[in-house]
């Protein structure tokens, strides 16, 4: 099976990121990992997205990379 990279540019809708990640988890499709890519949010949106992600215990079962954007570097969480 081939692995795939999700790419998921997300900016200030937290619904609609659950969303799009719920529906990529309920994929049969197992082999791939997630990159949420986030530019200039808050850090309390931050810690929501990693809250979330802990809660449906994502984070351990998949890879998934969260990166937050600023001016002219990136911080991975």
């Amino acid at each position: 099976m081939p692995f795939v990279t999700i790419i998921i540019p997300y900016k200030s809708n937290l619904k609609y990121l659950f969303l799009s990640l719920n529906s990529v988890f309920n994929q049969t499709y197992k082999n791939f990992k997630i990159i949420i890519i986030c530019d200039h949010i808050p850090e309390n949106e931050l810690e929501k997205i990693s809250f979330f992600l802990k809660k449906k215990k994502y984070l351990k079962k998949l890879n998934i990379k969260i990166i937050k954007k600023k001016k002219n570097f990136e911080v991975e969480e």
